[in-house]
């Protein structure tokens, strides 16, 4: 009977050890998916950061094909009208098509204008962007290069 008695505590010791085991797994499992999931969290912020930055880019590019569009257009449209005193006068006298030229160069050049300053919005909140994405990846790698992928705060590197 002590030995059936031994054997079934044994194996309530072993339950007991396979279930302290099995609730450890399963309380750091979680915490290392959570850490996992964080480090991809962060890469892929970083990765968005970057991509607005070039469709930002990307945009002051085309913008500044618009730009220089209207400005060659506003010459063009300058360069119909004779602004020589004498042409002038005869075109106030007959049909005044000069100040209609003038109003369709300033709209153009207004237009173009207009396109510059939202282009210096863009450049301007790229800067803002390129540092917060350099800090990402710092903070990216700073954690890959420490032990056990745990980061350290910007004092201890």
């Amino acid at each position: 009977m002590q030995t059936e008695r031994d054997q079934l505590l044994l194996t309530v010791r072993n339950l007991a050890r396979f279930h302290r085991e099995h609730e450890k797994f399963y309380s750091e499992s979680p915490f290392h998916d959570v850490i996992r999931l964080q480090r991809n969290s962060r890469a892929l912020k970083a990765l968005a950061e970057r991509h607005r930055i070039v469709s930002n880019d990307w945009q002051c590019a085309s913008m500044a094909e618009l730009i220089a569009r209207n400005l060659d257009r506003a010459v063009a449209i300058l360069g119909r009208a004779d602004f020589t005193p004498a042409a002038l006068r005869a075109d106030l006298t007959a049909h005044r098509v000069v100040p209609r030229y003038l109003f369709s160069a300033s709209e153009m050049l207004d237009f173009a204008a207009h396109l510059a300053a939202h282009s210096a919005v863009l450049t301007h909140e790229n800067e803002r962007r390129w540092r917060i994405f350099h800090e990402r990846v710092d903070q990216i790698v700073g954690a890959a290069d420490t032990p056990g992928g745990k980061e350290l705060p910007p004092e201890g590197r």
